[in-house]
This record gives C-alpha cells, sequence and structure tokens, in this order.
C-alpha cells in the first residue's frame, strides 16, 4: 500500500487535493469491497476443487493405513503362535 500513500501524499501538495484524495480513498474502498465479494464467492468452487484434489490422497492414506494394521496383525500373530509352540 506504499504506491496509494505515495500516491495520496503526492496529490496533498495539489490545491483541491483533499477532494481528489476523498475520491481516491472511495475508490480504493470499492476495490476492496469488490475484492472481498469476489474471494467470499470463490470460496465454495475453491473448497470443491480442494476437497477433489486431496480426495484420491486422503482415501490412498487409509489404505496404507489399513494395510499396515493386517501387516502387523499377522505378524503379531505369527510371532505369538512361533512362541506358543515352541518355535521361537
Amino acid at each position: 500500500m506504499a504506491a496509494v500513500d505515495d500516491l495520496k501524499s503526492l496529490l496533498s501538495l495539489i490545491p483541491g487535493g483533499e477532494s481528489v484524495n476523498q475520491k481516491l480513498a472511495d475508490f480504493e474502498a470499492y476495490i476492496r469491497a469488490a475484492a472481498k465479494s469476489g474471494a467470499e464467492e470463490a470460496i465454495p468452487d475453491i473448497q470443491a476443487k480442494v476437497e477433489a484434489t486431496v480426495q484420491p490422497y486422503v482415501i490412498a492414506a487409509l489404505l496404507l493405513g489399513a494395510g499396515g494394521l493386517l501387516f502387523g496383525l499377522s505378524a503379531h500373530m505369527q510371532m505369538r503362535r512361533k512362541l506358543l509352540h515352541g518355535g521361537g
């Protein structure tokens, strides 16, 4: 916002610059409001894109976790069976 502040200070040197500064401030407020409105309207679209992008990775992580759980249980059961039947 340094450029806007520089412009305001430059315009304040010109006679009648206060009205220009006010118009500039009004224009800046309008731009900020329009940007905020546009950003709020874009939220659902961005959220849908993020969910669509992340979903396969979440599913893959869940499947890998379930596979790891099954592998861990299988290894535990094999070790337990070896220990119970004197194979250790």
